[in-house]
């Protein structure tokens, strides 16, 4: 598969739930994808318009194509500086995900191994006023691999260069 087709895959199955944005430069650095979900929800009192309380939960999924091992490294240290430049942590924030997808023709052991090591969570206040995670995938688009950090197992279908989701 192409890197275009997959970039297409990805927006198609991205569109009903996120506010995505092509080629998009975010933190000084160019991305085929940035996809960002906000949800909000609150508690409201006798009626609807009756607010009391909200919390709001964010995912960002960044997807970019990588050349080399470094570049992964690069990638991957970039996503805590994003978690702690955008988490503004106070009793309303739930949770922030930021999930990097980094795609490779071909992918080598030590690529995976790097990507599979990658972990970051952070609590707020012991977790009252939130917490955040960073994801890391990486897509094999030549074998059609999907390799993923602790965190972003779950995302592993979703992610995959197959063109059905099961």
């Amino acid at each position: 598969m192409k890197f275009t087709d997959y970039v297409e895959l990805l927006v198609q199955r991205m569109e009903k739930y996120f506010d995505i944005e092509k080629n998009s430069v975010f933190f000084d650095r160019k991305y085929e994808i940035k996809a960002e979900f906000l949800k909000r929800e609150t508690q409201t009192f006798i009626f609807k318009n009756n607010v009391m309380d909200f919390t709001e939960s964010r995912e960002i999924c960044l997807v970019r194509k990588v050349q080399d091992i470094n570049d992964i490294k690069c990638e991957l240290e970039q996503v805590e500086h994003i978690l702690k430049e955008t988490v503004n942590p106070s009793r309303h924030h739930q949770s922030t995900i930021v999930t990097l997808v980094l795609v490779h023709n071909s992918v080598s052991k030590e690529m995976a191994s790097l990507v599979k090591k990658f972990r970051f969570r952070k609590l707020y206040k012991m977790g009252f006023w939130g917490w955040s995670e960073g994801c890391a995938v990486l897509v094999d688009l030549n074998a059609g691999k999907v390799h993923s950090s602790v965190y972003a197992r779950e995302k592993r279908k979703f992610f995959s260069p197959n063109m059905r989701l099961k």
